[in-house]
């Protein structure tokens, strides 16, 4: 076990841990995974940071026109004040309703705010701003959303320019609160001032199992559908998610993927979060600012970033667009979302010194579940070890039957099991 455990499994602790082999996971698996964390609840994982460190940067915020520079930083005691403080308004202004708060900004610290203060309060529901109009009404609706959290006009195209129709169309629609990132977060500490004073007393649910979270599926070819995340299994996909990419309280994580997608939200976000790490947001267009990837690695330079994870066309776009460097030591980078090409992965390794890992997930999963973990050669092609407490079988093409001796290279479907499958 002393192979495997940074800070083992105790009262009190976040347990971490390394895997470099599928031994290590089933090692894992012999303590049950509710010893793993002091608290299962988002807020309580936040709180128990800032009891230990309440100084330390939760989320540096870098300049949209000069990546290098820090426009904002927030550190945990701060941000444990404004999400209790901002699940205490949502219910206020909710009333007799669950509080279900839907977000539609840029790439924002007010986005993962929210997240975690509706998850508190109530439900989530992060929502692809980009989408048509009656796709987000139809995702509102269908989530009963009493509070919407959206950017303004000045963002450029977006939901949040159609504020108007959304209130004509989702009757349940209770207020609107716009953020707007030239305020550095002002609006989000009145509320929170405000909150504080009407309802303190925001605890954690008795129910481990209950839905904190919809996101939607992509919703490119046809109408999204929600999907419900507990916030058991989003701590569960954090934890592992942040043992297979380095769980060590020193880690500085880069997000540039969106809060509305389980790999910002879960696999970046919350597992920084949970393991009191800093988290580094690109700027409110994400990796859809061409200036932040043509300096991706001045951006990592600057901030000290020791993780990044990103689509494989980001990926790819780094290793077009950035001339050949090292990448700093320690630094480590995944791909997920599609299936990473065996030649840009290459590519990528050949011209920054460092391996692209790859890794497999879905909303239904609650984030990852599979991931080649970091400080171990890659075996390119392959999406890598699975996380503990599930199990990945490879059903062939045209069976009725699963089996466990699937030979290598047999061609089939993943039939999943474990915790993290989300209800429904």
């Amino acid at each position: 076990m002393a192979t495997i455990w940074l800070e083992p499994p105790r009262r009190g602790v976040v347990a971490r841990g390394r895997v470099a082999s599928i031994q290590d996971v089933r090692a894992i698996e012999q303590t049950p995974y509710l010893d793993l964390l002091p608290s299962w609840s988002i807020l309580g994982m936040i709180e128990h940071t800032s009891a230990v460190n309440p100084a330390k940067s939760a989320i540096v915020v870098a300049d949209r026109h000069e990546p290098t520079r820090i426009k904002q930083r927030l550190t945990y005691a701060e941000l444990a004040y404004l999400v209790r403080g901002i699940a205490s308004s949502l219910r206020e202004v909710s009333g007799t309703a669950n509080p279900v708060v839907s977000i539609l900004t840029p790439l924002l610290p007010e986005s993962f705010i929210a997240l975690w203060a509706g998850a508190t309060a109530g439900i989530a529901n992060p929502i692809n701003p980009f989408l048509r109009i009656e796709h987000v009404a139809s995702i509102m609706n269908a989530a009963g959303t009493t509070v919407l959290i959206c950017g303004v006009a000045a963002d450029g195209a977006g939901a949040w320019n159609e504020v108007g129709r959304l209130r004509a169309m989702v009757p349940t629609l209770r207020e609107v609160w716009h953020v707007d990132h030239s305020s550095c977060l002002e609006s989000f500490r009145q509320l929170a001032d405000a909150g504080s004073r009407g309802e303190p007393g925001i605890e954690q649910s008795p129910d481990p199992h209950r839905t904190t979270a919809l996101l939607h599926t992509g919703g490119t070819t046809a109408v999204p559908k929600l999907v419900r995340l507990t916030e058991r299994g989003q701590l569960l996909n954090a934890w592992c998610s942040g043992t297979w990419n380095g769980s060590g309280a020193e880690e500085i994580v880069a997000v540039g993927m969106p809060y509305f997608h389980v790999g910002g939200a879960v696999i970046l976000s919350g597992a920084a979060l949970l393991f009191g790490q800093t988290i580094v947001l690109v700027g409110p267009e994400g990796y859809r600012n061409p200036h932040l990837v043509a300096r991706f690695w001045d951006f990592v330079q600057a901030h000290g970033v020791t993780q990044a994870g990103c689509a494989p066309t980001t990926a790819a776009a780094i290793a077009t667009n950035n001339p050949a460097r090292r990448a700093p030591a320690g630094f480590g980078i995944w791909a997920g979302g599609g299936a990473v090409p065996v030649q840009v992965a290459r590519e990528f390794a050949a011209k920054f010194g460092v391996p692209l890992r790859e890794g497999w997930g879905m909303t239904e999963l609650q984030g990852a579940l599979i991931i080649n973990p970091n400080g171990v050669e890659p075996r390119l092609g392959s999406i890598g070890l699975p996380f503990p407490y599930h199990r990945a079988l490879c059903v062939p093409l045209g069976s009725r039957t699963v089996s466990l001796d699937t030979t290598p290279g047999t061609l089939g479907v993943l039939a999943i099991s474990g915790p993290c499958v989300t209800p429904g």
